[in-house]
């Protein structure tokens, strides 16, 4: 849409804008076009921040620290889901890397990926109103295929059971979550599909369709997010262990700039968040931050070797939506594969009129891929060191404290009002954490 409306050299610029509007692409419509615009909203303002601070390279290093830590605190926190923070802080960074070097570029960095958010965001919403259940279905699906493999270990013994058990309670409880917040809780459904889809959903395995007064004993989804804030502000949780590792990563990241010879750090910014993100094991994320050495390596000679042949603005962009088209098919098999798309068309975001030289450019992106890669092993490897203990003790904790809130309601004969219907969906919720982090 961009090639058409500007032209093929400027439309690679608005890649960013358009990775901004991948938000919340598992949730129904209306969840997915609020947090497409929150997004968007609020990388464009990251990135305002970044492009007025460049001036003041002192400036750098904590605003994009402070940038890292709300954005992958409150990401996690409120369980946003894939793709990950990573392009909201990253338009941070980003902002002061334009800056520093086409500082006359501003309205037209900023009309371009906005007017490419604008139609990645469009797009998005067309694809899922076209088909509207499509996200319920799915996750109704995963939580199907989860159950019978849950029924299939009955034969098995029991620690093998167990973490069969709890991915299958944990789907459940997400596909009533992505089903309900499908609409608002007193709306019906519109179409025949999605009132069977609701209808299956909200009615009990032993009983008949009519759900009656059962619909508010039903103690599934996630709590509100008030709820979620406050559990995430625990210094053993899962958001503020990965919030804190993501903290010190990018701190050392961006100090590093006083010692580089280039002093843009935007891309060690992205290589440390990407490495760090999605908070899994330390083995993991170790080996995903030598996938990310290696594949930038590849990616920046073949982008080398694109930008060597001269190749027209219209042949570039099929390229880019070809290394787009394998990063999406390579991102869960091999991550390197997929770090090698992306440096490939990452590396045309660039303006045209760059001021630097081709060479010191790749450097540049090499050396600071080093750097992220190492800061985050070192966040990984030197924070939280006891997480699993702190992990479970705080999970255990709010188990307990969940139990109480229900057990109080039960004594108090409060069973049937809102707030014991909200307590019990926090236990239940509480429960399904239980599993993940014991399996984590």
């Amino acid at each position: 849409g961009c090639a058409l409306v500007l032209g093929p050299s400027q439309a690679t610029l608005g890649l960013l804008g358009a990775q901004c509007a991948n938000v919340g692409r598992e949730e129904p419509l209306r969840r997915r076009t609020v947090s497409m615009a929150i997004n968007g909203l609020v990388s464009l303002g990251f990135f305002f921040l970044g492009w007025y601070t460049a001036p003041y390279s002192w400036l750098i290093p904590p605003l994009i620290t402070a940038m890292t830590f709300t954005t992958v605190w409150v990401w996690h926190a409120l369980m946003v889901g894939p793709p990950g923070p990573t392009n909201t802080v990253f338009a941070g960074a980003y902002g002061t890397y334009m800056a520093s070097t086409h500082s006359s570029a501003l309205e037209t960095i900023v009309s371009v990926n906005s007017l490419a958010f604008l139609f990645a965001a469009l797009t998005s919403i067309a694809l899922i109103a076209w088909h509207p259940n499509s996200p319920a279905r799915e996750a109704i699906a995963t939580a199907e295929a989860a159950v019978a493999k849950y029924e299939a270990s009955f034969d098995k013994p029991q620690y093998e059971r167990g973490p069969q058990r709890s991915a299958a309670y944990s789907a459940v409880n997400e596909a009533w979550y992505t089903l309900r917040s499908a609409r608002t809780a007193n709306e019906r459904p519109h179409t025949a599909a999605s009132r069977q889809l609701g209808l299956q959903s909200e009615s009990f395995p032993a009983q008949n369709q009519a759900t009656g007064s059962h619909f508010l004993r039903t103690p599934l989804g996630r709590p509100r997010p008030s709820y979620l804030l406050r559990r995430a502000f625990h210094k053993g949780s899962r958001p503020w262990l990965t919030a804190v590792r993501a903290l010190i990563a990018v701190l050392l990241a961006t100090t590093s700039m006083f010692f580089s010879p280039t002093a843009h750090t935007s891309w060690a910014v992205l290589s440390a968040l990407i490495v760090l993100q999605n908070g899994t094991s330390r083995m993991d994320m170790s080996v995903r931050a030598l996938h990310r050495v290696v594949g930038t390596s590849l990616g920046l000679i073949s982008a080398l070797a694109i930008m060597t042949l001269g190749l027209e603005p219209w042949t570039k962009l099929v390229i880019i939506f070809a290394c787009l088209l394998g990063m999406n098919l390579t991102a869960k098999r091999n991550y390197a594969v997929a770090v090698f798309f992306i440096t490939t068309y990452s590396m045309q975001m660039l303006p045209p009129t760059a001021h630097y030289s081709t060479s010191l450019l790749f450097a540049d992106r090499l050396l600071e891929t080093l750097v992220g890669a190492t800061t985050a092993l070192l966040a990984i490897w030197l924070v939280g060191r006891h997480a699993p203990i702190l992990l479970v003790r705080r999970q255990y904790r709010a188990v307990l404290r969940a139990i109480t809130a229900v057990l109080d309601d039960a004594a108090h004969a409060e069973l049937d009002t809102l707030a014991a219907s909200t307590h019990r969906r926090n236990l239940a919720f509480e429960l399904s954490q239980s599993g993940t982090v014991l399996a984590g």
